[in-house]
Formats: C-alpha cells, structure tokens, sequence
C-alpha cells in the first residue's frame, strides 16, 4: 500500500508526481483520482513511420508532434526486415507492425515500446500471410482486416491484444475480400473501406465497421465519394479522415465520416500535395499527418502533409522524412495519441 500526504506541492518537474503499488487517500472534500497507470495518462506525443519504399527498407522514423519545428524525422531503430505495405496500429504505450510484403506477404507481427527508441522484437503471428489490409486499434486491441495473400485476397478479420506477445486470434469476416484499403477507430469503433474487391480491377468505395470489444462480421458502414484504392485514414475520437488513393488517377480530395454514426463520407478540403496512394498516416487526436506513399511509379517526395481533424480545410506541409522517398509505398504507421485512444 502507498500513502501520499500532501500539504502543498511545488516545484513539479516535468514527469509529474508518479505513484506506484496500491494508492488510497483521504480528503475533506469531494475528489476523484484518475484511472490506471501514469504511462497510460500520457497524451500523445510522437508519431512514428516503420518500413515502406519500393525496394522496401527496415527503417523506423519518428517525429515529435509537440514541437513547433516538427523538421526532419529522427531515427527510431530497424524493423526485424525489410518490409513494405504493412498495418500500423498501437496503445499509447506500445506499436504493432502488422502482416507486410517483402518479398512475398508475411503473417509477422512485430511490436515497439513507443516512448523509447530502439529496435523492433518479435510479437508474434497473424491467422494469415497479408499485406495491404486495414489496420486499427483501441487501448487494448489491434485489428487487422482483409488485405492480399496468394492467390486471392482475404475476407478474414483477426485481433491482438496489444499488452501481451502472441498470435492473433480470429476476430470475424469483412463483407467482401479486398486489398490495399486503410482504416480508422474510436476508442469503441472501427471502420475501414476502399480497395480493390477480389483481385479485381473494379475499385470500391465502400466502407465496413466493426465494434472493437466483440469480435463477429464486419458490418457495412456507409460509402466514400468515390471508388478507389490505397487511401490514407487516421482518426480523432469522434471523427475519422479518408483521403487520396487513386482510381488508378490520383485523387487529392479528403472527406470526413462521424465514426459513432453510420452513413456516407462528407467533403472535408483537398491534399496540398500531388495525391498520393498507399501512404503511412499517423495521428495525435487533432491532427493527421500524412507521409510517403506512391505518385505514380516512384516514392513520393520528402515532405509530410497534416491535416488539423475538428477542423474542415485543406492539408498544409508539416516536417520532411528522414530519407527521400523513404514512406513510398506502404510504411506503417503508428502513433501514442490516435483516435482509437482514450
């Protein structure tokens, strides 16, 4: 049992006052203490980009979304191998690096400690080889859905819990099988779409739902403006963002869908960059940041692109990449403050 008796405090540092073991206290007035551990109160902080580029590179990036000078990306550490086309999802604490190619689709799971920099480690396996599936998550769980593996695509929907090292488990189906689509979530709520349907040369624009707690079949959320593939999605906790892809004509419009309420996208503004398909997307509650992706044949340039969610408006130029080109083509992207997170 820990006992905390405070007169007056001052002089805090910037960690704060850290309690550990069980803590009670007592007060002549009405108060209510927060929940859970300090490290799971942290806002959220750093995003981060892991793998992508064609050919696909191991390199992990971050960048601090606290600073007023996000400039050039910092060296996190490497992924286990070269990987591109991977889903990124994580707690506020830890990021996964879900499925990918390289050279041919994996079923790897791998896992970062967010706050640190370093290396990635072994998490564990997925229920399928996939890459280009949607990936999200809440607190507790990550999510995984559809993606293409040899020789169809997949309809299937698997789930880890995040905390602990282990193979995904099943979750349930999507309503269709489909390829390079991205996903967003509330704490509560998540939802995907795009991509191609069935190796099919038809883009969609449908977008699917699950509720994150319970596992069973995805259900069919609303539609986007228009078909397309590799989109870009992050969220808020109430909000979530769909942008880019392409047709196969790069699109640079973005839209907007309320995630606790079914229905269609809304307008929202348009990318200030050439559109882009297949990026690394990455979130800190209020803003969305976008970074590498392909324009056409090649890696897209070095600069990143935000978008500030409550908000409708076009996206502007925040920070650069540590390599040129080095988000082309399905980097994962993680972050300690998306809007899966409480």
């Amino acid at each position: 049992m820990t006992i905390l008796k405070v007169d007056t405090v001052s002089g805090i540092g910037t960690d704060g006052i850290v309690l550990e073991g069980t803590t009670t206290f007592d007060s002549l007035n009405y108060m209510t203490l927060p929940k859970g551990t300090t490290a799971e109160r942290i806002t959220g902080a750093r995003g981060i980009f892991a793998g992508g580029r064609t050919p696909a590179i191991n390199v992990i990036q971050y960048w601090d979304f606290t600073s007023n000078d996000p400039g050039v990306a910092l060296d996190f550490g490497d992924l286990t191998t070269a990987i591109r086309y991977a889903g990124g999802c994580g707690s506020n604490t830890r990021g996964i690096i879900y499925n990918g190619y390289q050279p041919a689709a994996l079923n790897r799971i791998e896992y970062i400690t967010i706050s640190t920099t370093g290396n990635a480690a072994d998490f564990g396996d997925s229920t399928q080889d996939r890459y280009g599936g949607a990936c999200f998550s809440n607190q507790t769980r990550g999510i995984y859905a559809t993606g293409s593996r040899s020789p169809t695509d997949s309809n299937v929907i698997d789930y880890i819990t995040i905390a602990t090292t282990g193979n995904a488990a099943d979750f349930g189906d999507a309503t269709g099988s489909w390829r390079y689509m991205q996903g967003c979530a509330s704490p509560t709520r998540g939802v995907y779409g795009a991509g191609n349907p069935n190796s099919s040369p038809n883009f969609s624009k449908n977008l699917d739902y699950v509720e994150i707690a319970t596992t069973g079949n995805a259900s069919d959320f609303g539609d986007l403006t228009s078909v397309r593939r590799g989109v870009i999605s992050f969220s808020s906790n109430t909000r979530g963002i769909f942008a880019g892809g392409y047709t196969p004509t790069l699109l640079n419009n973005i839209e907007f869908i309320t995630i606790a309420t079914t229905g269609n996208s809304k307008d929202f503004g348009d990318l200030s960059d050439t559109g882009q398909h297949n990026p690394g997307a990455i979130s800190d509650g209020m803003r969305g940041h976008i970074g590498g992706g392909g324009i056409g044949p090649a890696p897209s340039l070095i600069g990143l692109q935000a978008v500030t969610i409550p908000t409708m408006g076009n996206s502007f130029a925040f920070g650069d990449l540590l390599i040129a080109g080095s988000g082309g083509d399905g980097p994962a992207g993680i972050s300690d403050g998306h809007g899966g997170l409480v």
